[in-house]
């Protein structure tokens, strides 16, 4: 049986990076996240955030833990919003790429 497969994000130095969730273990002040990498290969974390998330403190955890994953030459956003949609086949993507060549398993 294969797992599960997820997208992989794509460095600038053409590393991937995949299986990514344990960048918010730590952070439990954040009900969901997840990771999008847009065709311009800019990563962007959208975040929804709990009950007794701060913003500044939460945010610049979650900012250290971001450059210790991906380095600080990437281009990083991140995104507050309400939800996080399922897929149209009802599943939750936690590593969503938009890239057109993001089809083989991540390193």
């Amino acid at each position: 049986i294969d797992g599960r497969k997820e997208d992989s994000i794509i460095l600038k130095s053409g590393n991937r990076l995949g299986r990514l969730d344990h960048i918010f273990k730590e952070l439990i002040h954040i009900d969901r996240a997840q990771i999008v990498q847009n065709a311009n290969y800019k990563i962007i974390f959208n975040i929804v955030k709990g009950k007794d998330y701060d913003l500044y403190n939460q945010e610049n955890e979650l900012l250290k833990k971001i450059d210790l994953f991906f380095g600080k030459n990437e281009d990083i956003a991140i995104k507050y919003v309400d939800e996080i949609k399922l897929s149209s086949s009802g599943k939750f993507r936690f590593v969503k790429s938009e890239l057109h060549d993001n089809t083989d398993k991540a390193y």
